[in-house]
């Protein structure tokens, strides 16, 4: 886990919990400012918790494995919190990019916005 900062919406900015997968994406860079908020940020809340669920991209690969008849086809799916407001609507997250987290290739399929 790698604890980073996370630039809210309102510009406020809290502490957010990463895992190593997340962690990995070097164009997801953190906002530089000092963490102001106590507010947690988690990235699999409920609809019932207090805190803040982060703007996400959602992400898909496809996998192939076997060979011959019992080949299968299975699509891989994947959700990456983006750390700022700015990266989350600059070319490099649009939808239908492809971005690479430990030599994976992800495109990116959809966008989903912040949410308190």
């Amino acid at each position: 886990m790698s604890v980073k900062k996370y630039e809210a919406d309102s510009g406020s900015i809290h502490r957010i919990r990463l895992g190593k997968f997340n962690a990995a994406v070097t164009s997801n860079t953190e906002p530089t400012a000092v963490v102001n908020s106590n507010i947690r940020v988690k990235i699999s809340k409920s609809n019932r918790e207090f805190g803040l669920r982060p703007r996400t991209i959602g992400l898909t690969r496809v996998v192939t494995a076997g060979s011959g008849e019992t080949e299968l086809t299975v699509t891989k799916r994947a959700s990456l919190p983006v750390l700022t407001p700015a990266v989350y609507v600059s070319t490099t997250f649009a939808i239908g990019q492809t971005i690479t987290i430990n030599a994976v290739v992800w495109t990116i399929a959809s966008k989903n916005p912040e949410d308190t």
